[in-house]
């Protein structure tokens, strides 16, 4: 019983989560409180049930403190390479905590996926379905690019950029019009960012960026890019589109849930 309202408990807020992220890309620290606070309670519930009724809890109380620990361990290592935010790693940590301990709902490949899933902690296989769900992304991306390529062809034209970032940008973005961008750049500032930078000497270059910057020093450099396109009134401009990683993060704590880890299904289906 007490699986089930975890999972539901936490399906709720991370709903509520997604929808603040795909409007805002921003969500508020209370749903993470909440989620916390919420999350503590109802496994010290199951542990007192366990001592009640004279039953072991060590073994779940280690599962659940081992996977906490190996979200934080995740977290901060994301964080601290400048791969994520405060505000992701706030949030893997709050379904860690609120993360059941219930195997999944349907327990697919072989018997080697059963022992990875009882050894395995679960904020490790929701970050690795989060991950494998994006996949597809790059390519939905490229195949769109190729696609208008046969109809604007003038877009996809760059003439100082080499070959592989010719062939890389078409994964990771698209061109787009700047005539309402500035407008958007106000109302909707961390929805996409911008591919192209100018330079007086070179002119506008794809630059691709693998870090996160602080949103303060962030904002400032879109604003100097919005600036540049009105001074050399640039017409289309290359940019890559910022995913609500908050409903990413849901979809692969939906899936953990359902069937476990994906790519040790994958695994197991694969190696014989």
């Amino acid at each position: 019983m007490i699986g089930i309202i975890l999972i539901s408990f936490s399906l709720f807020l991370l709903l509520i989560a997604s929808y603040f992220d795909i409007k805002y890309r921003e969500v508020a620290d209370w749903v993470w409180l909440i989620m916390i606070f919420g999350g503590i309670i109802l496994h010290l519930i199951q542990i007192l049930t366990f001592i009640l009724n004279k039953e072991p809890f060590f073994n779940y109380f280690i599962n659940w403190s081992g996977n906490l620990i190996v979200a934080i361990i995740i977290a901060l290592i994301l964080l601290l390479g400048g791969l994520w935010g405060g505000a992701d790693m706030f949030a893997l940590i709050a379904i860690a905590v609120c993360s059941p301990m219930t195997v999944p709902v349907f327990i697919l490949g072989d018997n080697r996926v059963e022992v990875l899933i009882k050894i395995v902690p679960r904020s490790f296989s929701l970050l690795s379905n989060a991950i494998l769900l994006t996949v597809p992304v790059p390519f939905i991306l490229f195949f769109y690019n190729c696609f208008h390529l046969l109809i604007q062809s003038d877009l996809y034209k760059f003439k100082q950029e080499s070959l592989k970032n010719k062939i890389a940008v078409l994964f990771i973005g698209y061109p787009r019009n700047t005539v309402k961008i500035s407008t958007e750049m106000e109302t909707k500032p961390w929805h996409f960012d911008f591919l192209e930078e100018y330079d007086q000497d070179t002119g506008w270059r794809i630059k691709f960026r693998l870090g996160l910057d602080n949103p303060e020093n962030d904002f400032k450099r879109k604003k100097l890019i919005i600036t540049s396109i009105k001074n050399t009134k640039k017409q289309t401009i290359w940019v890559q589109p910022s995913y609500p990683f908050i409903l990413i993060l849901t979809l692969g704590f939906i899936t953990e849930i359902l069937i476990g880890n994906i790519l040790f299904i994958t695994l197991s289906y694969l190696i014989p």
